[in-house]
């Protein structure tokens, strides 16, 4: 078995492992590795920011799990992340949202002081290249493009108008704070294309001579020496190599490879590893669990006027015409993400901060077609999902084989707060719609559909709708017995073995791109601190 020897060793090179390696490249002059099992981000449909249509539920860039039957559709799931450079931030729909005060310093509650707000902020600010320039609370001349305006449409307009009429204030950027508000959602995207980590932190970080980059490369076990993490067996196209750390591998695999690779190396539930065959290294019960994910509830209208998006994208020939104008400026509708516009709402004014997630974009899906297609006729969709659910689910290795599929299993809104919030987040969609100008506009209610009247209904719909694919909590970071990590993203029982990625975080913060970006950041400054 070939063996290499550097400094630090980072698994995966997504969200959190790519700002992890050029942070802590430009930190200390340590010689880095950093492997990613997938290959480089060369596909140009991963660069065209509407192909994440194409992307999302496509297994050629991805770990793609199926889930035990869900015990209230028995359906299974299929869980998906990034496997290429720059991970799910080369697949997603490209939403930076960072998750704001409240969240961080429910955080730093559960671990320390140093994720606070103020602390996280500062680390933002320091990445962000912004559009609207900086401020307060945001930051300007950083490696990560965060693009926000859209070219004019009547239908966005309109959706606005209405949110505002509802009650919601428009707000040029929607990180600014934690209120209710709708706004522009921020994109990373810069010139019109995707702006993945790949792009914006990993190409910075292997300019350096000390940080080396192997793709292909699957990390299939960690080795101790005792309790000290030394090394990390790697499939490297096929091949076993080992790859030696002098001071600290970092496991930046996401939610849902970073536990499977800590049970396979010996650290979690006694149970689960005697099963695997492994020896126990550390007995760390609550890896694999506490993993908490979102599940959405989907919304189309048909309108009576020809606005939006549908007329230019529903046929061969105006894609194509989208296409060209892309290649030939850069921008266009195909220029930006997934979803337009978004709203934070509460569910009840009670609440301290929204507690609901509503996206829209000014066209809608063919609901009859076989395959994801836009409709002919005009309209406008969207999707909505509770930003903190507490609904947990797990996730456990099945073999020693680091390519075998776990076993998932799923759980959502099985607390009955989370069922009504879920379900008065379909209802504020529809009063919004209910307003002027929009209930001028629309003709036809296509989804959930007229039908679907009571919570159970709602409920019974949010199983068609899918799940947001921001799974985290797998191997939490706090103070506490039952987590994992240390505030210092340390693995508990072991020395030289940290994590960094959404796996860490102990609460959901709604979408997990950003605050993934942010924990990478800020694993580089909590390492070089203690160099």
């Amino acid at each position: 078995m070939n063996t290499d020897i550097f400094d630090y060793i980072i698994v995966g090179a997504g969200a959190g492992g790519a700002t992890l390696a050029y942070e802590l490249s430009r930190r200390t002059n340590k010689t880095i590795l950093v492997l990613e099992s997938g290959g480089p981000d060369l596909d140009p449909m991963i660069h065209i920011p509407k192909g994440f249509f194409f992307l999302y539920g496509g297994k050629k860039h991805s770990f793609y799990y199926e889930t035990k039957p869900v015990p209230q559709s028995g359906e299974p799931d299929i869980w998906q992340r990034g496997r290429v450079d720059g991970g799910s931030t080369s697949i997603n729909g490209m939403q930076y949202d960072r998750a704001g005060g409240h969240y961080w310093n429910s955080v730093a509650q559960k671990a320390d002081e140093r994720w606070s707000w103020r602390h996280m902020l500062d680390t933002f600010r320091s990445i962000e290249d912004h559009e609207l320039g900086e401020s307060s609370a945001r930051g300007a001349g950083g490696p990560l493009s965060v693009h926000v305006t859209r070219d004019p449409e009547p239908l966005n307009d309109a959706v606005v108008e209405a949110a505002q009429a509802w009650g919601l204030p428009w707000t040029e950027d929607l990180n600014s704070h934690d209120g209710e508000r709708i706004g522009y959602i921020p994109n990373t995207t810069k010139n019109g294309r995707r702006h993945n980590t790949a792009r914006a932190f990993l190409s910075l970080a292997k300019k350096k001579r000390t940080v080396t980059h192997v793709n292909h490369a699957h990390a299939a076990q960690v080795h101790f020496d005792g309790r000290r993490a030394i090394g990390a067996e790697t499939i490297v196209k096929g091949q076993r190599r080992m790859f030696r750390a002098r001071r600290e591998i970092i496991l930046c695999a996401g939610p849902l490879e970073s536990p499977l690779l800590l049970e396979r190396s010996g650290v979690g539930q006694p149970e689960v590893l005697r099963q695997l065959g492994v020896s126990q290294v550390a007995e760390s019960p609550h890896v694999g669990e506490h993993a908490v994910e979102q599940r959405m509830f989907a919304y189309q209208w048909r309108i009576k006027e020809q606005m939006g998006y549908n007329q230019k994208l529903s046929t061969k020939f105006s894609q194509l015409v989208a296409g060209a104008a892309w290649l030939t400026t850069r921008g266009g509708i195909i220029s930006t993400g997934g979803y337009d516009l978004a709203a934070f709402a509460k569910s009840a004014q009670h609440l301290e901060v929204p507690d609901l997630f509503l996206m829209f974009t000014p066209h809608m899906l063919d609901l009859a077609a076989t395959s994801m297609a836009v409709a002919p006729e005009p309209g406008f969709s969207g999707a909505g999902y509770l930003v903190t659910p507490t609904t947990e689910s797990s996730i456990h290795a099945t073999s020693q084989d680091p390519f075998a599929p776990p076993v998932i299993d799923a759980h959502y809104l099985e607390d009955e707060a989370e069922c009504e919030a879920q379900y008065r987040g379909l209802q504020i969609v529809r009063e919004i719609v209910a307003q002027h100008p929009l209930a001028d506009l629309v003709t036809e209610e296509q989804a959930p559909g007229p039908n679907v009247n009571s919570r159970e209904e709602a409920i019974g719909h949010s199983w068609a709708s899918g799940h947001a694919l921001h799974a985290c909590g797998t191997v939490r970071m706090g103070s506490a017995d039952d987590a994992p990590l240390d505030a210092d993203l340390r693995v508990r029982g072991v020395e030289g073995l940290r994590v960094a990625d959404a796996s860490v975080l102990p609460r959901q913060p709604g979408n997990t791109m950003a605050p993934s970006i942010g924990v990478g950041a800020r694993a580089a400054a909590l390492i070089a601190d203690q160099e």
